[in-house]
């Protein structure tokens, strides 16, 4: 009986693990739009968090990161829901973001400074219109530092756009003179007839007043140029905390504060500057709201720093 051989497959070598020295083959670079995509989605994922569209550019959460080699530093802003302690939020918030970008990309973070830009209200008589700012403000031990006081877009700002749009102007003038010099497109040349105009222009007396008001106007741009820009936010609790509200949302919470005495029918509130107003109808004694009125605002809005300045008006409605 003849013997049959059957080949035998080598025994399969084990497959070798390049990753113990994958540091030696190259480097990983982390951009700055990946740490901001990260804290952004991080922060969405909050059940007080909120999410806002924008029109032009991005909507809200966003976040701008900086990057000094394996180090970070998050500036966080978000809008939120009525019904939330903002400083046990923002603290929240800031934990969160903080874990997820390190454990994401294994950067160290120095600080995530929250801006809470805006509080969405709930409709009146829902469970979320209890107060949240009593007790707000306040971060947690060893939380990042706080983030700078917002403020308002520098005053310079027009100018600088009536400036880029004069240079735009001007360029686009002296395309077209170069391209009318060399005869490329056909037509005369604007800056000859210009110059032409100058030769035969004499002083006149509007010439003066327009000196004078050309002076004024550049004593304008510079001193808008230098001003201070101005703060938009009043802060929740200690500044340190880095939490922020508007004005108009200290209003609101004063008009749902008034809402809650008893014998008010109405409430509205409006907010200039450090200045809140507000203003209810009532069935019942005038004085007596007015008194309750000044006491429970002065409590809602005790936390914010500086403390609003707040003038009430009570309307009796008649019967």
């Amino acid at each position: 009986m003849a013997d049959i051989l059957i080949p035998v497959a080598p025994a399969a070598q084990p497959l070798r693990s390049d990753r113990s020295d994958a540091g030696e083959r190259g480097r990983l670079e982390i951009g700055q739009r990946v740490v901001e995509k990260i804290a952004e989605a991080t922060a969405g994922r909050h059940p007080a968090v909120l999410r806002q569209s924008a029109t032009f550019g991005r909507g809200l959460p966003k976040a701008k990161a900086q990057l000094a080699g394996r180090r970070a530093r998050v500036q966080l802003e978000i809008p939120v829901g009525w019904g939330h302690l903002l400083g046990e939020l923002a603290a929240d918030v800031r934990d969160q973001v903080r874990e997820e970008v390190e454990a994401l990309t294994g950067l160290g973070i120095d600080g995530v400074d929250v801006d809470i830009s805006a509080v969405e209200v709930s409709p009146v008589g829902s469970d979320a219109t209890e107060c949240a700012l009593d007790a707000g403000g306040q971060t947690a031990p060893g939380a990042a530092a706080p983030a700078k006081r917002p403020v308002a877009a520098p005053a310079a700002a027009a100018v600088g756009i009536i400036a880029a749009l004069a240079a735009i102007l001007i360029g686009a003038v002296g395309v077209r003179e170069t391209l009318v010099s060399t005869g490329t497109v056909g037509g005369s040349s604007w800056l000859e007839w210009l110059f032409g105009k100058a030769e035969v222009l004499k002083p006149v007396d509007w010439m003066i007043p327009a000196g004078i008001a050309a002076v004024l106007l550049g004593v304008w741009v510079l001193l808008a140029t230098l001003k201070p820009r101005k703060a938009t936010h009043l802060a929740v609790g200690d500044r340190a905390a880095g939490v922020w509200i508007r004005a108009r949302d200290a209003a609101r919470l004063a008009a749902e504060s008034a809402r809650a005495i008893d014998s008010v029918t109405g409430a509205k509130g409006a907010a200039k500057r450090r200045k809140v107003r507000v203003s209810v109808t009532t069935i019942g004694d005038a004085e007596r709201v007015r008194e309750e009125l000044a006491a429970t605002v002065q409590a809602r809005l005790h936390e914010i720093t500086p403390t609003p300045r707040v003038r009430a008006r009570v309307t009796v409605e008649e019967p």
